[in-house]
């Protein structure tokens, strides 16, 4: 596990030394449990068009917004596949999107054991999300965009 945990760090750390200097490139973290702790536990940012993947990861929120998406480049990408989670308390959510890229949540249960009322949010470029299960609030607002298919929503409302 330490091994793992170790590698986890290198990994994240190169990665953002190359974001940083403005190289594009292709990210995945799979398998991974991802724990806010009083800052986003994935910040993606910068001018880079990268593209971040995570895939079968456990994203938890508890004490703040776990994925911060502020990337200036329309080619920028986060994609979720067929990840779970969970926000553990009131305040929390699970993304703030305000990236000209585009955001995918596809094949995901996000839950909201805590009942958090905290909108996440969308004001610019656009989330997809497909073949989902919801339990938490969605806001969008300037240029944000919103398209949703195959998504049981339970929980506070979507709204745009």
């Amino acid at each position: 596990m330490r091994r793992l945990i170790i590698l986890f760090f290198i990994v994240f750390a190169l990665s953002r030394s190359a974001a940083a200097q403005g190289v594009a490139a292709d990210y995945a973290i799979s398998n991974i449990r991802l724990q806010s702790n009083g800052a986003a536990c994935v910040d993606v940012s910068g001018a880079a068009a990268s593209i971040l993947n995570l895939e079968s990861c456990y994203i938890r929120a508890t004490n703040s917004t776990a994925i911060t998406y502020s990337s200036s480049s329309s080619s920028s990408r986060v994609n979720l596949y067929s990840c779970f989670g969970d926000l553990t308390a009131g305040g929390t959510t699970y993304f703030s999107h305000s990236s000209a890229g585009q955001m995918l949540i596809d094949g995901c249960q996000l839950g909201n054991e805590a009942s958090s009322t905290t909108n996440s949010t969308i004001s610019s470029g656009s989330v997809g999300v497909h073949h989902c299960r919801l339990g938490f609030p969605i806001t969008t607002s300037g240029t944000g965009g919103l398209t949703m298919y195959y998504v049981r929503h339970q929980g506070p409302a979507v709204t745009m």
